[in-house]
């Protein structure tokens, strides 16, 4: 009788039903499984792919702003902005968090001020039996450290009194706490023999008296100050979490430069398709000229300015390109009209010595300008050529009298001048 084999679907389906019986816990379904990816994830400062919600939004806004300003011609600059984009996104959380940690370390000074301290001097005084010279001057820097240092010369002072003797260990304890490195410690007698008991407490005390004199005044002010400042947000010990933020910080700054670095050589190893795309790219639309109001404004801030009175406009235009004018300060200024001098016109505090050379277009300008004020209108449809500030009609219907003070004042002499000239 031959063997009989079995179909080897059936021993598949058969081995993947008796998996899915054996299998005990974990997420089933795959919103679950997504779901779990997430239980690991706290910030999202070191993720690469998945992220919280609100650094995934700050992502996709930078990417989305990177690619329209940059516009990634292949698949590596399209890669290399959504590093720029995620680089930043994570700086600009790193900020909020860093505030968030600048307030968590104010609200812990009245409360656990010295306790917090403390941890660092314990952290600090255990590498004291690796460099003893060191750790012991900024372990006597500060008021916890001297309180460090003090309670363990206390508990040396205990052994001493109960047993009268020293340890080899506790020996060498001794000359650590004295700062002395080991290969000066053979023959030293900074600390008595083991047997020594009067010797060594006599040592014990007169280091404790030492150290209690140090906290007790300037170790003490000085702690007051410091705890002070870290009340106002000024830190100069960082905890675990102020130094993990600052490196997080120096690794994405560190990540953002090197991708802005490929993404620029990235550019530059094909100017030639760089070129293509400028050329593509549509030229900047022209500025609009101004309006005729703001060209009447600009053309009479020019006058107001630089010719800073009226009969100034006078001597410009009979003297053609060049003209000189002298203005006699808080006097009278005699004003020629047809050859002859007829009035006298105030002119306010003021002197001017000379004048700049006038372009020819302000020359005409002011040709034009003059007819206009002369007439005290303007037909619609004059044509007038280009003004100096803006290409702007000159055509627009002006109220009689126009300009500032000074010109319709000196209008005003003007026309009685031309009155009586004609009464005459």
């Amino acid at each position: 009788m031959s063997p009989t084999h079995e179909c080897p679907e059936a021993d598949t389906a058969a081995e993947t039903a008796k998996a899915q019986k054996k299998r005990r816990g974990g997420p089933s379904s795959e919103s679950a499984r997504e779901s779990s990816k997430r239980n690991a994830l706290k910030h999202g400062l070191m993720a690469e792919k998945i992220f919280p919600d609100d650094l995934k939004k700050a992502i996709d806004a930078y990417t989305a702003e990177l690619i329209r300003l940059r516009c990634p011609r292949d698949d590596n600059e399209l890669w290399l902005v959504g590093q720029v984009a995620k680089c930043r996104a994570k700086l600009d959380k790193i900020d909020v968090l860093s505030l968030v940690d600048q307030q968590r370390v104010i609200d812990r000074v009245p409360l656990m001020w010295d306790r917090d301290r403390m941890i660092h001097v314990q952290d600090l005084g255990a590498r004291l039996a690796t460099d003893p010279r060191r750790v012991r001057e900024k372990l006597a820097a500060t008021k916890q450290g001297a309180q460090w240092i003090r309670q363990t010369w206390d508990w040396l002072g205990d052994v001493a009194e109960n047993l009268g003797e020293w340890t080899e260990d506790q020996r060498d304890c001794a000359f650590e706490l004295l700062g002395m490195p080991e290969r000066f410690r053979v023959g030293s007698r900074r600390v008595p023999a083991a047997t020594d008991t009067a010797g060594l407490k006599a040592l014990v005390a007169a280091q404790m008296s030492a150290l209690t004199e140090e906290i007790d005044g300037p170790l003490g002010a000085l702690d007051d100050a410091a705890k002070a400042l870290a009340g106002s947000g000024v830190s100069f010990e960082e905890d675990a979490e102020t130094r993990r933020l600052r490196r997080y910080a120096a690794i994405i700054s560190r990540a953002l430069a090197s991708a802005e670095r490929a993404f620029e050589k990235a550019r530059e190893a094909r100017p030639e398709e760089a070129a293509a795309a400028a050329a593509a790219e549509p030229a900047p639309e022209a500025r609009p000229y101004a309006s005729a109001a703001a060209g009447d404004f600009l053309a009479e801030r020019y006058d107001r300015n630089i010719l800073s009175a009226p009969h100034m406009v006078d001597t410009i235009l009979k003297s053609g390109d060049e003209a000189e004018a002298e203005v006699e300060v808080e006097g009278q200024v005699e004003v020629e009209v047809e050859g002859q001098v007829e009035v006298e016109v105030e002119v306010e505090s003021e002197a001017v010595s000379e004048v700049e050379e006038v372009p020819a277009e302000i020359l005409e300008f002011l040709r034009e300008d003059r007819r206009r004020r002369d007439e005290g209108f303007a037909p619609a449809s004059a044509p007038v050529g280009d003004r100096p500030f803006a290409d702007a009609s000159m055509s627009v219907p002006a109220p009689a009298p126009t300009g500032n003070r000074r010109h319709r004042k000196a209008a005003a002499k003007r026309q009685r001048l031309a009155e009586k000239r004609k009464g005459q």
